[in-house]
């Protein structure tokens, strides 16, 4: 299959290998790490959208965040808890309409922003395979 035939999230999917994020795993473990490190990228992205008046719900919900994205962070990297997890068909069934959820408003965000997702997705996945594992 060419590059021009792969999708992007193939290939981002294959940069990610590349950092070796997915071995040792079963698709569904990697399917719920990934699942994490969204969560941990998110309150990362949250971080900057503070506002200026110190005390108000929204910067209470980004601290909160926060911690959960540490959380988060440090799930991803523990390669113990990993083990344990066993998708039933019923949970992996219901996966793909959620995971839409969740990349539509980031695709509206990425709109706002005026960026293009797919390009952007693909720079930062090859970038990080450089980095390799953190």
């Amino acid at each position: 299959m060419s590059e021009t035939e792969r999708t992007v999230e193939q290939q981002v999917y294959e940069n990610i290998a590349a950092r070796k994020y997915t071995d040792g795993y079963t698709p569904g473990v990697i399917l719920v790490r990934q699942l994490v490190k969204a969560v941990e990228e998110l309150a990362e992205a949250l971080s900057h959208c503070r506002t200026a008046v110190q005390y108000t719900n929204l910067n209470t919900f980004i601290d909160e965040m926060d911690r959960v994205g540490q959380r988060a962070r440090a799930l991803f990297d523990n390669r113990m808890v990993w083990n344990l997890v066993r998708l039933t068909p019923g949970q992996r069934a219901a996966l793909p309409e959620e995971i839409a959820d969740v990349a539509i408003p980031l695709d509206v965000a990425a709109v706002v922003l005026g960026m293009d997702m797919s390009a952007a997705k693909l720079e930062k996945s090859a970038a990080d395979v450089k980095r390799g594992v953190r």
